[in-house]
Protein backbone atom coordinates (compact mmCIF):
# COMPACT_ATOMS: atom_id res chain seq x y z
CA UNK A 1 0.00 0.00 0.00
CA UNK A 2 2.78 2.44 0.92
CA UNK A 3 4.48 1.71 -2.40
CA UNK A 4 1.26 2.51 -4.28
CA UNK A 5 0.77 5.96 -2.70
CA UNK A 6 4.43 6.95 -2.73
CA UNK A 7 4.24 8.97 -6.01
CA UNK A 8 1.33 10.96 -4.62
CA UNK A 9 3.22 11.73 -1.44
CA UNK A 10 6.31 12.90 -3.31
CA UNK A 11 4.46 15.01 -5.86
CA UNK A 12 1.70 16.54 -3.72
CA UNK A 13 1.96 16.10 0.02
CA UNK A 14 5.38 17.64 0.60
CA UNK A 15 5.23 20.28 -2.11
CA UNK A 16 5.15 23.91 -1.01
CA UNK A 17 2.40 25.77 -2.83
CA UNK A 18 2.07 29.48 -3.51
CA UNK A 19 -0.65 31.22 -1.49
CA UNK A 20 -3.99 30.51 -3.10
CA UNK A 21 -2.19 27.87 -5.19
CA UNK A 22 -1.62 30.68 -7.71
CA UNK A 23 1.80 32.31 -8.16
CA UNK A 24 0.21 35.32 -9.89
CA UNK A 25 -1.96 35.91 -6.83
CA UNK A 26 1.02 35.52 -4.52
CA UNK A 27 3.03 38.06 -6.52
CA UNK A 28 0.49 40.87 -6.07
CA UNK A 29 -0.84 40.07 -2.62
CA UNK A 30 1.04 43.03 -1.13
CA UNK A 31 -0.83 45.33 -3.52
CA UNK A 32 -4.14 44.09 -2.15
CA UNK A 33 -3.02 44.96 1.39
CA UNK A 34 -2.06 48.47 0.28
CA UNK A 35 -5.34 48.84 -1.61
CA UNK A 36 -7.26 47.75 1.49
CA UNK A 37 -5.71 50.60 3.48
CA UNK A 38 -6.41 53.10 0.71
CA UNK A 39 -10.06 52.11 0.40
CA UNK A 40 -10.60 52.14 4.14
CA UNK A 41 -9.39 55.76 4.19
CA UNK A 42 -10.90 56.85 0.86
CA UNK A 43 -13.29 54.28 -0.67
CA UNK A 44 -13.45 54.13 -4.42
CA UNK A 45 -13.78 52.16 -7.62
CA UNK A 46 -10.76 50.15 -8.77
CA UNK A 47 -10.03 49.50 -12.43
CA UNK A 48 -8.31 46.14 -12.74
CA UNK A 49 -8.66 42.92 -14.67
CA UNK A 50 -11.52 40.59 -13.91
CA UNK A 51 -9.04 38.07 -12.47
CA UNK A 52 -7.88 40.56 -9.83
CA UNK A 53 -11.47 41.57 -9.14
CA UNK A 54 -12.14 38.52 -6.98
CA UNK A 55 -9.10 39.07 -4.77
CA UNK A 56 -9.89 42.77 -4.40
CA UNK A 57 -13.41 41.93 -3.26
CA UNK A 58 -12.00 39.42 -0.78
CA UNK A 59 -9.14 41.53 0.63
CA UNK A 60 -10.56 45.06 0.55
CA UNK A 61 -13.67 47.19 0.88
CA UNK A 62 -13.07 48.61 -2.60
CA UNK A 63 -15.56 48.43 -5.44
CA UNK A 64 -14.67 46.90 -8.79
CA UNK A 65 -16.24 47.04 -12.23
CA UNK A 66 -16.26 43.26 -12.78
CA UNK A 67 -14.78 39.98 -11.68
CA UNK A 68 -14.56 36.76 -13.66
CA UNK A 69 -17.89 35.31 -12.54
CA UNK A 70 -20.42 35.53 -15.34
CA UNK A 71 -23.82 34.90 -13.83
CA UNK A 72 -26.04 37.37 -15.67
CA UNK A 73 -25.96 39.21 -19.00
CA UNK A 74 -24.97 42.36 -17.08
CA UNK A 75 -21.80 40.60 -15.88
CA UNK A 76 -20.76 39.96 -19.48
CA UNK A 77 -21.33 43.64 -20.30
CA UNK A 78 -19.14 44.71 -17.37
CA UNK A 79 -16.37 42.34 -18.44
CA UNK A 80 -16.46 43.91 -21.90
CA UNK A 81 -16.32 47.34 -20.27
CA UNK A 82 -13.13 46.37 -18.44
CA UNK A 83 -11.64 45.20 -21.75
CA UNK A 84 -12.41 48.55 -23.38
CA UNK A 85 -10.91 50.46 -20.46
CA UNK A 86 -7.75 48.34 -20.53
CA UNK A 87 -7.34 49.38 -24.18
CA UNK A 88 -7.69 53.10 -23.40
CA UNK A 89 -4.98 55.62 -22.59
CA UNK A 90 -4.43 56.66 -19.00
CA UNK A 91 -5.61 60.17 -19.86
CA UNK A 92 -8.86 58.84 -21.37
CA UNK A 93 -9.57 56.92 -18.18
CA UNK A 94 -8.77 59.93 -16.01
CA UNK A 95 -10.86 62.33 -18.12
CA UNK A 96 -13.84 60.12 -18.93
CA UNK A 97 -14.26 58.01 -15.79
CA UNK A 98 -14.28 60.25 -12.71
CA UNK A 99 -15.70 57.33 -10.71
CA UNK A 100 -12.42 55.37 -10.96
CA UNK A 101 -10.05 56.25 -8.08
CA UNK A 102 -7.51 53.44 -8.25
CA UNK A 103 -5.88 51.35 -10.95
CA UNK A 104 -4.12 48.03 -10.48
CA UNK A 105 -2.37 46.82 -13.61
CA UNK A 106 -0.08 43.83 -14.23
CA UNK A 107 2.22 42.94 -17.07
CA UNK A 108 0.60 39.48 -17.06
CA UNK A 109 -2.57 41.02 -18.50
CA UNK A 110 -0.77 42.15 -21.63
CA UNK A 111 2.16 39.78 -22.10
CA UNK A 112 0.22 37.14 -24.02
CA UNK A 113 -1.36 39.73 -26.29
CA UNK A 114 1.70 41.42 -27.71
CA UNK A 115 5.15 40.85 -29.01
CA UNK A 116 7.76 43.49 -28.27
CA UNK A 117 6.85 45.63 -31.29
CA UNK A 118 3.10 45.51 -30.70
CA UNK A 119 3.26 46.67 -27.07
CA UNK A 120 2.50 50.24 -28.14
CA UNK A 121 -1.05 49.16 -29.09
CA UNK A 122 -1.77 49.00 -25.34
CA UNK A 123 -1.26 52.61 -24.23
CA UNK A 124 -2.36 51.83 -20.67
CA UNK A 125 0.37 49.22 -20.24
CA UNK A 126 2.89 51.17 -22.29
CA UNK A 127 2.59 54.30 -20.15
CA UNK A 128 1.97 52.78 -16.74
CA UNK A 129 4.26 49.75 -16.79
CA UNK A 130 7.24 50.90 -18.84
CA UNK A 131 7.76 54.58 -17.98
CA UNK A 132 9.74 55.60 -14.90
CA UNK A 133 7.28 58.35 -13.97
CA UNK A 134 3.51 57.94 -14.31
CA UNK A 135 1.60 60.30 -16.60
CA UNK A 136 0.00 63.42 -15.22
CA UNK A 137 -2.86 62.67 -12.87
CA UNK A 138 -1.52 59.27 -11.77
CA UNK A 139 0.30 58.68 -8.50
CA UNK A 140 2.25 55.45 -8.13
CA UNK A 141 1.35 53.83 -4.81
CA UNK A 142 3.34 50.60 -5.06
CA UNK A 143 5.30 48.61 -7.65
CA UNK A 144 6.03 44.89 -7.70
CA UNK A 145 9.10 43.88 -9.70
CA UNK A 146 10.06 40.59 -11.33
CA UNK A 147 13.36 39.08 -10.26
CA UNK A 148 15.70 36.41 -11.55
CA UNK A 149 18.49 35.23 -9.27
CA UNK A 150 17.97 38.25 -7.02
CA UNK A 151 18.30 40.72 -9.91
CA UNK A 152 15.36 42.96 -10.85
CA UNK A 153 14.14 42.22 -14.40
CA UNK A 154 11.31 44.67 -14.71
CA UNK A 155 7.91 45.75 -13.51
CA UNK A 156 5.38 43.01 -12.78
CA UNK A 157 2.51 45.13 -11.44
CA UNK A 158 1.70 48.63 -10.25
CA UNK A 159 -0.96 50.21 -8.13
CA UNK A 160 -1.96 53.81 -8.86
CA UNK A 161 -4.19 56.45 -7.38
CA UNK A 162 -5.87 58.67 -9.98
CA UNK A 163 -5.45 62.27 -8.88
CA UNK A 164 -8.03 64.79 -9.96
CA UNK A 165 -8.19 68.54 -9.35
Amino acid sequence: MAFAVQPSLDLRLFKIYAPGADPMYANVRSLYAELSELCSEDPGLVLTTTDDGNAILFHTDCSIIANNFILRPEDDEKIREVGVLMSATPQEIRDNRPDIKYLLIRMETFKNTFDGSAFRQWPLADELLTLEEPPEGFETIQTVFTETNGEVDGVYARLFRIVRD
